[in-house]
This record gives C-alpha cells, sequence and structure tokens, in this order.
C-alpha cells in the first residue's frame, strides 16, 4: 500500500497537472503569392468614316439604310464622285484575348442649312447605346484587334431640306 506522504505526493502532482496553464502558441506564419499582368495599352482609330452618299429628295417618307458592310437599302444613292456610301469602320488594338467593352451611342445628329436629321446608329458589335462586351483576338503576350463597323438608318420626307448634313460621335472601348 501507499504511505500517506506517497498518497499525498501522487495527489500534488495530479493537482499540479490540472491547474497548470496551457502555453498556446503565440504566433503563426503562412505565405502568400504576389504577382502582376502588365497589358497593351489600348487604342481606337477610325478607319473610315460614315457616309450614306447622295440622294434625290423622295417623294414621300422613307428611310435610308446603310448596312454595317456599306449597302444603301431604301433609295438609290446618286453616283457623285468621291461620295459613295460607306460605313464607319474602327480598329482597337490591345493585348490580345482581353475582354473589353465597346460602347457606340444610338443616335447620332446631323446638321445643315436646312436644319437638322437624326441617324439610329447599328454596329456589327452588338445593340447601341450601351456597353457590348467583345474579346481582342490572339493570346496574352501579343497584340490583338476587333474591327466594329457602324451603319444606320436616316428618316427622309419630301420636305427634307436640300443640302449637306454632317454630325459627329464617339464610340469608346475599354478594357473590362
Amino acid at each position: 500500500m501507499f504511505s500517506f506522504r506517497m498518497k499525498l505526493a501522487a495527489i500534488a502532482i495530479v493537482l499540479a497537472a490540472a491547474v497548470a496553464p496551457a502555453h498556446a502558441q503565440s504566433t503563426a506564419s503562412t505565405t502568400a503569392t504576389a504577382g502582376i499582368t502588365v497589358i497593351q495599352p489600348i487604342s481606337i482609330v477610325n478607319n473610315k468614316n460614315m457616309n450614306f452618299g447622295t440622294f434625290v429628295k423622295p417623294s414621300s417618307n422613307t428611310t435610308v439604310t446603310l448596312s454595317n458592310a456599306g449597302v444603301i437599302s431604301g433609295l438609290t444613292a446618286v453616283n457623285t464622285s468621291g461620295n459613295a456610301p460607306s460605313q464607319a469602320q474602327f480598329t482597337i488594338t490591345g493585348e490580345g484575348g482581353q475582354a473589353i467593352n465597346i460602347t457606340v451611342p444610338g443616335t447620332v445628329a446631323l446638321t445643315g442649312t436646312g436644319g437638322s436629321l437624326t441617324v439610329t446608329l447599328t454596329a456589327d458589335s452588338g445593340t447601341t447605346g450601351s456597353a457590348q462586351v467583345a474579346t481582342l483576338s490572339g493570346a496574352i503576350g501579343s497584340a490583338g484587334t476587333k474591327v466594329v463597323n457602324v451603319g444606320g438608318t436616316v428618316p427622309l420626307t419630301a420636305t427634307t431640306a436640300s443640302g449637306a448634313y454632317s454630325g459627329t460621335f464617339t464610340v469608346t472601348a475599354a478594357y473590362q
């Protein structure tokens, strides 16, 4: 049998272990990876301006349509030197394979000596008036491009004043 002193010593050891403070880990660490991707700046150039051409005033209301491919419908254009119909065309360049937003306005006002006409724009990149998502050709590490063609429709009436009409519109491109 255990002697009284042995029992007392055993109890003291058990109590000392039970009330001894637990030693928590005072520090911890892990690692993280740092990185950066550098891409080419985005740019946009106007390859050609929109030109509906020259038309004889219609005898009744009609709409002239210029397709994104530069084809006229609704009226027949009069062939005049240097005034052939043409869609607007833009080339966007930047880092290949990157998603971009292309914004083409919904309309452009053309003004002239006889007043104004409103052209409703259409873009082959999607609807106009809001940003459309496209992807530049190629892959990261090389240049990429996206060509955007813009056509439109313009209403003409028997009372449309004769004269030249012009206006400007802005096409923007931005990385997503």
